[in-house]
């Protein structure tokens, strides 16, 4: 009963920390299983297409890619450039990479690799308008950045609590919009 109150207590902070509703907060283990969530929980077939950031953090690239091999869809893969070319490119680039198959758009927020910092919130946007989910991987920004679900607009985000802020490790959240629930 005491851990049960526990993680309502820590769902209601990570949402406030967030600015999202307790039910749109996941708690896990890391990033990792938060982007897992997301690939293992939304139905994707051979009609449909996701197009992911290569330098997306290994566990997230490799979820999509043996994913589709699975199941049959379509991974495209938004390349990176050196040095950051803006985010103005990356928008461009997976709009390019878009068509009326695409399904999601999985990128990371700053990358870990080089800390390349996505314009979230206008990538978001150009999605939603072409009906298409957001995953945004955050393992670097919880701790760093302001973040605020409702203005960044992602359907799915998730990160880590081991890292910036400090906390123990097996401390991970997906946000889930409560709009994109009955999708996952």
């Amino acid at each position: 009963r005491r851990l049960s109150e526990g993680k309502e207590a820590v769902r209601r902070t990570a949402a406030a920390f967030l600015g999202a509703t307790p039910e749109e907060i996941v708690l896990t283990r890391n990033t990792s299983e938060a982007n897992n969530i997301v690939s293992s929980g939304l139905d994707l077939g051979a009609a449909d297409e996701v197009v992911i950031f290569g330098d997306n953090h290994p566990t997230n690239h490799r979820a999509w890619t043996d994913k589709a091999d699975r199941f049959g869809f379509t991974v495209r893969i938004v390349d990176q450039v050196n040095p950051h070319p803006g985010g103005e490119y990356y928008l461009d680039a997976f709009v390019r990479a878009s068509n009326a198959r695409t399904k999601l758009w999985a990128f990371t927020h700053v990358t870990n690799s080089v800390g390349d910092l996505f314009p979230v919130k206008e990538m978001c946007d150009a999605a939603r308008a072409r009906g298409i989910l957001t995953l945004v991987d955050g393992a670097q920004t919880f701790g760093v950045l302001d973040l605020d679900m409702a203005a960044l607009g992602a359907d799915f985000y998730s990160g880590s609590g081991h890292k910036w802020p400090c906390g123990p490790r097996e401390t991970g959240v997906l946000y889930v919009r409560k709009d994109a629930q009955p999708r996952l």
